[in-house]
């Protein structure tokens, strides 16, 4: 199988070329939505896979106190979110290398569509570098498809050439840790319009990371 890593080197280019304009469009946004709703408290917002930033832009839009972060493959995207959005601190890199980011160091990670592309090699150390940036008791956003089981998807951009996404229930991997708590979760379709089919059902779910709170304790007999 093909090193999706590699692919997405250019690939990571040709969508943000390809949803720029739409993107740049939007006044709201979902994870904008439950922040206002749920009063969540966050200071430092990692989103992983932000193409240009227009999320972050959004979120510093209606939270000024916020310092945000976003991470992403494409130089093309990476480099316009710099010109549009100074006051973000945009990086060009891979989800499975978090490096530059200390541990805890996130009240919140966002991943949206993303794990999806990540070459299954990768799939868990970029699960661990999550974890690894993400602080006690913070919070994890993802919002990918949401389908009975897993399987692959050629991807329709590259037809023919060994390029699928993985359609998988992402937040369980963190859940069946018993180290996070689902806190909230709602059902949406992948895009308005689409047919109500399970290869079209997507979830966002909001997971918090309590290491030690998950725990009950067990008193040992004398």
């Amino acid at each position: 199988m093909n090193d999706q890593r590699e692919i997405f080197k250019t690939e990571g280019d040709n969508y943000f070329c390809r949803n720029k304009e739409t993107l740049e469009k939007a006044q709201n946004n979902d994870v904008v939505e439950y922040l206002k709703w749920s009063g969540l408290k966050v200071g430092r917002i990692l989103d992983v896979g932000c193409c240009f930033g227009h999320v972050l832009h959004l979120i510093k839009s209606t939270f000024p106190d916020t310092e945000l972060f976003g991470f992403d493959p494409s130089w093309e995207a990476i480099g316009y979110g710099k010109k549009m959005y100074p006051d973000l601190h945009l990086r060009q890199g891979f989800a499975h290398d978090l490096s530059h980011y200390e541990d805890g160091s996130f009240d919140l990670v966002v991943i949206s569509f993303v794990l999806s592309w990540i070459d299954r090699a990768l799939l868990l150390k970029t699960v661990a570098e999550i974890d690894r940036v993400l602080k006690n008791n913070g919070h994890l956003i993802i919002r990918d498809f949401a389908p009975s089981g897993p399987c692959k998807v050629e991807y329709h951009h590259l037809p023919g050439q060994g390029v699928y996404t993985f359609k998988h229930n992402y937040w369980q991997i963190f859940s069946s840790t018993q180290l996070y708590t689902i806190i909230y979760e709602h059902e949406f379709l992948h895009a308005p319009g689409d047919e109500l089919k399970n290869e079209n059902v997507c979830k966002f779910v909001v997971l918090q990371k309590r290491p030690e709170l998950n725990y009950s304790i067990n008193k040992k007999e004398l």
